[in-house]
């Protein structure tokens, strides 16, 4: 009587090699995102990475923005300045915290092709642009926007000591090889006029 000889059956052959068939495309199709992943990261510039950080600065500034007559919220297509909570508030002598007005502007400087941004405690004046902190650079250029209560239009100017716009629309355009790269945000000011039901 002969033994039975060892080794595998086709069926169990066909079943492994299906297993490593799909094993291997797994590993593929995660290679194949990764790569893209690193390719979209790569193309993702530096300038752009900064530009997004000082969108999100201003955002902060600008939610955080209050009527006071003394510094009025003031507005243009390159520029904004408004009252904001000072930066360094200090502490009373028990300890408490002090409250203080502060001021904040964003510019855009053409000629650097940067965003700047400045910030100083009421009463001081406002200091000259020569100490503004550069926030990005490598940018083709800016554009601020705003809207009102009673309006549904956007408008590019904006001055007042006892109002906020409701929303102000932020466009930067990073410097690229091929065409500029635009990134865009809205921000709601919680303390500015309810847009009117026409609005957008």
């Amino acid at each position: 009587m002969k033994a039975p000889r060892a080794g595998f059956t086709l069926v169990e052959m066909l079943v492994v090699v299906a297993a490593l068939g799909v094993i291997a495309g797994a590993v593929a199709a995660c290679l194949a995102a990764g790569l893209r992943a690193w390719d979209a990261a790569r193309a993702f510039s530096r300038s752009e990475a900064r530009a997004l950080v000082a969108m999100r600065l201003l955002e902060h500034d600008l939610q955080n923005a209050f009527c006071f007559r003394a510094v009025a919220f003031s507005g243009g297509i390159e520029r904004v300045s408004f009252p904001v909570p000072a930066e360094d508030p200090g502490t009373l002598a028990d300890g408490q915290p002090l409250r203080r007005i502060g001021a904040a502007a964003y510019r855009f400087d053409a000629a650097r092709g940067s965003l700047r941004r400045k910030a100083w405690a009421y009463p001081a004046p406002e200091p000259s642009d020569a100490g503004a902190e550069r926030l990005a650079a490598g940018l083709a250029g800016m554009r601020l926007q705003y809207r009102g209560g009673t309006g549904a239009e956007w408008a590019d100017e904006w001055v007042s000591a006892t109002n906020l716009p409701s929303a102000v629309r932020i466009r930067l355009a990073v410097a690229d090889a091929v065409a500029p790269v635009v990134m865009e945000r809205v921000v709601s000011l919680p303390m500015g006029q309810p847009p009117s039901a026409a609005a957008e």
